[in-house]
């Protein structure tokens, strides 16, 4: 299992705060990684961090301007 995958199982499994650290670290260790951000954008849109997923998203749309899960999640906060 991948620090990838741990972030994202402490997140279902009830831990959001240990989960959302994780994602983060995940990105600093993988930050050419368009996926890292976007799981991190749902984990923040989950737990209604809104502010702070609009900055990542809008962040990281910086960095992959045509990531369509990014796009996605963009939309999500938009609605």
């Amino acid at each position: 299992m991948t620090a990838h995958d741990d972030a994202i199982e402490q997140f279902n499994h009830g831990e959001q705060e240990a989960g959302i650290q994780a994602a983060v670290r995940d990105i600093d260790a993988h930050p050419h990684d368009a996926s890292r951000y976007s799981v991190l954008a749902t984990m923040l849109i989950t737990v209604r961090a809104y502010d702070q997923a609009t900055t990542l998203i809008t962040r990281a749309l910086g960095l992959f301007p045509d990531n369509p899960e990014l796009r996605y999640s963009w939309g999500l906060l938009a609605y």
